[in-house]
């Protein structure tokens, strides 16, 4: 049975001029992505690749120098940085290696910096 209570009009606005994804558009209406994607059909509205759509949402609303800034001068790992930009970190992998970022090893990853002076104090 079809639901309701889900704004098609909405979903059209999210998903093409907002650009979220079918999952987080699910989310926001407590259905899997399936009913997402099936209102979007009957509007005739092209479904993109996830790949594609993943792409365009980076583009579209990430500030690529606050990720590399998140990943280079304040050492947030990629998972981090995907929570707070609200991204996939393969995504935020994926870029900060199209950018020519060099990537930590798992073992730099690991490292935490000291504040010497708040370690003296302690």
């Amino acid at each position: 049975m079809k639901r309701l209570d889900i704004d098609t009009e909405l979903v059209i606005d999210m998903y093409v001029n907002q650009g979220m994804s079918l999952k987080k558009i699910g989310e926001i209406f407590d259905v899997s992505y399936h009913p997402i994607k099936d209102r979007l059909k009957e509007k005739n509205i092209t479904i993109k690749p996830s790949h594609q759509a993943s792409r365009e949402i980076l583009e579209k609303q990430v500030d690529i120098e606050k990720m590399v800034d998140m990943y280079v001068n304040q050492k947030m790992n990629l998972a981090e940085i995907g929570e707070k930009l609200n991204i996939c970190r393969m995504t935020v992998c994926n870029k900060l290696k199209q950018l020519g970022v060099k990537m930590r090893t798992k073992g730099e990853s690991r490292i935490i910096e000291l504040d010497i002076v708040k370690l003296e104090d302690m």
